[in-house]
């Protein structure tokens, strides 16, 4: 059967399973599937590639592939789209950035070499040798390529060296948008991991609408840069009580979401973001990863007493 059949399937039998059966009336049809981030409802015609895109279903990669993230859960087209233009993009320009200036084995990310005479295109590349830069001729005009070669060329006679003024220029990217797509991925992981019932409540309504408005000032701390991590993983944090929490770490990225029934975690996080000396150890718990689809554990109990995890983590998570 088709994976996203599955999906559907899984996503369906959850949400009827948590929602109230007022609401569940009220969608048309016997057997529906509702998206995590509009919460439009769509029916099995949505898998179909016959169906309007506005009105298709398809399997989201979290976080984006472009970070190393794997088809995990069914978002709307829309939706997909969307993020892909608005802040995907924007999240692998600022890991490109990051892994020039962390990781000992770069594969190759483009930027431009600048000098005095002019900019020029480049590929980046790092192995146990060192970096690796070779210039991109023909996405350069000819003058250019040569004028930029000619001060290198003068560098290398004599004392040259010292008067060569060259700056690596990165793509740029929105620190703002990129911390959006970290968040949305978060957001999904969770929803694929615990279900309808994690994020059908208010406390999210402020995750929502930065994830809709990828410019928002406030709140601003959901994210935060830390030591790489093996393996993705969802925590529930129990300690210390200040960041009591849901977190993902993926990479160097540890994204939060709030606790059920908790209005205040980001106005907590960012008073803690003003004392950065301030080294703090997570004790917590874990969800398995969704590496093979939804598994809406939040949704198949009705106490949610009853579903908060109970296995230990095979370590503290640092920040």
């Amino acid at each position: 059967m088709d994976r996203r059949q599955v999906w559907f399937d899984r996503g369906c039998e959850a949400f009827k399973r948590t929602m109230s059966p007022r609401l569940v009336e009220q969608i048309p049809w016997e057997r529906f599937y509702v998206c995590p981030l509009c919460f439009r409802a769509f029916n099995e015609v949505a898998l179909t590639e016959t169906v309007d895109p506005s009105e298709r279903l398809t399997a989201e990669h979290v976080p984006p592939e472009s970070v190393g993230g794997r088809k995990m859960l069914l978002t709307c087209q829309p939706c997909n789209n969307e993020a892909g233009t608005e802040v995907d993009s924007h999240m692998r320009r600022e890991a490109d950035v990051q892994d020039f200036f962390i990781r000992s084995n770069l594969r190759e990310i483009k930027a431009h070499l600048a000098t005095d005479s002019g900019r020029v295109p480049i590929r980046l590349s790092r192995s146990a040798s060192g970096v690796n830069m070779a210039a991109v001729v023909k996405a350069a005009s000819r003058a250019t390529h040569k004028a930029v070669m000619g001060d290198f060329e003068k560098a290398a006679v004599g004392d040259g060296w010292k008067n060569l003024r060259g700056t690596i220029q990165f793509p740029s990217y929105s620190p703002a948008r990129a911390s959006t797509s970290w968040l949305r991925s978060a957001y999904l992981a969770f929803f694929a991991a615990l279900g309808y019932r994690f994020v059908w409540r208010p406390e999210l309504d402020a995750v929502r609408g930065r994830i809709q408005n990828p410019e928002l000032a406030s709140p601003t701390t959901f994210r935060v840069t830390r030591r790489e991590h093996a393996e993705p993983m969802l925590v529930y944090v129990e300690a210390p009580e200040v960041s009591k929490s849901y977190m993902m770490l993926y990479g160097h990225n540890a994204v939060f979401l709030p606790h059920y029934n908790d209005r205040t975690l980001y106005e907590r996080l960012a008073q803690l973001a003003q004392h950065p000396e301030v080294q703090l150890t997570f004790e917590g718990k874990t969800y398995p990863w969704p590496t093979d689809g939804p598994t809406f554990l939040h949704d198949l109990f009705a106490d949610l007493k009853t579903v908060l995890p109970s296995t230990p983590s095979p370590s503290a998570a640092e920040q």
